[in-house]
């Protein structure tokens, strides 16, 4: 086909003038420049594979024309196909011929010293992008965000867990030093309560409980007294209302209403005054036969007389004196039955005792 520029005859299937690279059909932009070029590199693999027989563009072991640059002023960029003598398009690939100035396929100027491998591979055309293509940097990009996402969580669980454990030490500690406090609060309180004074425990005051024992006995005072004391008791002494009249109860209680009974009160020789004696016959306390005594209004009328006649009364005792018609105390002689005979075989004496509880 001639060129209607240079009028270069070209072949019949060129599209662009080898001489001068003028367009020799219609050309199309955008989609369809590029189905112009896949198409022109299509033509250039036919033309190669008509011309040489080779069924593939590879050269021995050293890569692909599509993609590679190539230093064509190395031995490698002198090697051959084959052994078949190269010159291509820098564009599409095509078979050129050896002084051809632009590519006929696809229009592309081309120079002495360029090869194939220096062209770009076209769009869809060339190998994929593999670990050294462009793609791979948002790849890489998003491992790398990624793994900075996992270091950060990582790092944030394990300073979670860093305070958590030294919160539940703490806990712990303190959970341990209180009980250390309260336990030596306790033992504290513990030794103190060891170590304290016990408070003494309140003794219960002893009662005293008086028991009278009544005996019949032609005896004196004297021998009355006596016999009480061998009995670890003493003759009575009636130091209240209260006692006289429990006395005079208990007596009829037993029967013995008709008895005169010895006491323990005496007054001594040359006295006037009758006193209560102790366990030793020693008189004691306030006098009997005074006004503001609690047994003065006991008293048989007109007594203590203190003599029987020429007979000397320094002994008491309590009867039933029935010209009263009530109980009374009396002063009488030591020896009554040797002075009045009559009372023999009526006379006895009241021992009392004392009873601890």
């Amino acid at each position: 086909m001639k060129c209607p520029k240079c009028g270069f005859e070209n072949d019949e299937n060129a599209r662009f003038c080898e001489k001068c690279g003028s367009a020799l059909r219609p050309q199309t932009t955008g989609k369809g420049q590029e189905e112009t070029v896949a198409f022109s590199q299509e033509k250039g693999r036919e033309r190669f594979r008509e011309e040489t027989g080779q069924t593939e563009f590879y050269s021995d072991g050293n890569g692909t024309w599509e993609g590679q640059q190539v230093d064509w002023g190395s031995p490698q960029g002198d090697q051959t196909y084959r052994g078949y003598p190269e010159k291509r398009c820098p564009r599409c690939g095509s078979l050129l011929e050896e002084n051809c100035g632009f590519c006929p396929v696809c229009g592309a100027a081309v120079d002495q010293t360029s090869r194939p491998y220096d062209v770009p591979p076209y769009k869809g055309e060339g190998p994929s992008q593999g670990s050294g293509g462009k793609n791979q940097k948002p790849l890489t990009k998003q491992i790398l965000l990624v793994l900075l996402v996992l270091f950060l969580l990582i790092d944030a669980i394990l300073a979670g867990y860093y305070f958590y454990t030294r919160n539940d030490d703490t806990a712990v500690e303190e959970e341990e030093a209180d009980a250390g406090e309260e336990k030596s609060s306790e033992e504290t309180e513990e030794a103190s309560k060891t170590t304290s004074t016990p408070m003494p425990t309140p003794t219960k005051e002893p009662e005293i409980v008086h028991i009278y024992e009544y005996y019949i006995d032609n005896c004196s005072w004297e021998e009355a007294y006596q016999k009480c004391r061998a009995q670890d008791g003493y003759l009575v002494r009636i130091e209240s209302a209260e006692e006289f009249e429990t006395i005079c109860k208990e007596i009829r209680a037993k029967g013995m209403q008709d008895y005169m009974f010895f006491i323990g009160g005496r007054r001594d020789p040359g006295s006037s005054s009758y006193y209560w004696i102790d366990e030793n016959n020693v008189t004691t306390g306030e006098p009997i036969n005074d006004v503001n005594s609690p047994l003065n209004g006991y008293w048989m009328a007109n007594e203590p007389s203190f003599t029987d006649g020429a007979i000397e009364e320094t002994c008491m005792e309590m009867n039933f004196y029935s010209g009263e018609n009530r109980w009374v105390i009396n002063d009488v002689p030591n020896e009554l039955t040797d002075v009045v005979p009559e009372f023999t075989g009526k006379i006895g004496y009241i021992c009392e005792y004392e009873i601890t509880r």
